[in-house]
């Protein structure tokens, strides 16, 4: 009922207006639509990233290292599909996300360290960059090559990954995790998350 009761709310909201760490917290309303996600999560992020300085996790390909080590966080291979996946607060919980969660959750940390790194959406599958490379959160936070990158690329139908390199926005990662969550609410024949989501990824 009280998803029910703020659809309207959540579909009205403009992705387009939000940036990536309201946004999530916006988005993970459609698992607990009454929890005040930020309040109760941004400090894990504070705390994650103090550990990480207090780390030397220096950089963000340090970082990624870092969060896929010691923190454990991980890509889940055996329930890729669960939509906790794309939910920052369960991923924080679980150590599991997929590919764009565990990207978007380097990307907060970054922002909070004061490090420069950027989202590249591939098809299928996000990636971090930096001045150092490509990394794969998915993957266990290891650096990926170009070449690695083409094969992606040429797996999805494309001639090799240029046409995706521009670095995606966080209205762009928004959208494509409300997207996720609707075709995983469909599969689950979840019709009122379902439609909520699709909602928000049009907006």
């Amino acid at each position: 009922l009280a998803l029910r009761h703020d659809a309207e709310a959540l579909v009205d909201t403009d992705l387009a207006c939000t940036t990536l760490e309201p946004g999530v917290w916006l988005l993970a309303r459609l698992h607990q639509p009454r929890r005040d996600h930020a309040a109760a999560c941004a400090p894990q992020l504070d705390d994650l990233a103090r550990r990480a300085r207090a780390a030397g996790a220096g950089d963000p390909g340090a970082l990624a290292a870092w969060l896929c080590g010691p923190c454990g966080f991980a890509g889940d291979r055996s329930a890729y599909d669960d939509p906790q996946n794309s939910f920052l607060p369960c991923v924080l919980e679980r150590r599991l996300g997929l590919p764009i969660a565990l990207t978007a959750l380097w990307l907060l940390l970054c922002r909070r360290l004061d490090l420069a790194a950027e989202a590249v959406a591939l098809p299928g599958h996000v990636v971090g960059r930096w001045a150092g490379g490509f990394t794969d959160l998915f993957a266990g936070g290891r650096t990926i090559s170009r070449d690695e990158l083409d094969l992606r690329a040429r797996l999805a139908g494309g001639r090799d990954a240029g046409p995706w390199l521009a670095a995606a926005s966080d209205h762009a990662l928004l959208r494509r995790m409300a997207r996720n969550l609707t075709l995983s609410y469909l599969r689950r024949q979840d019709a009122t998350r379902a439609s909520i989501a699709h909602g928000m990824a049009s907006g």
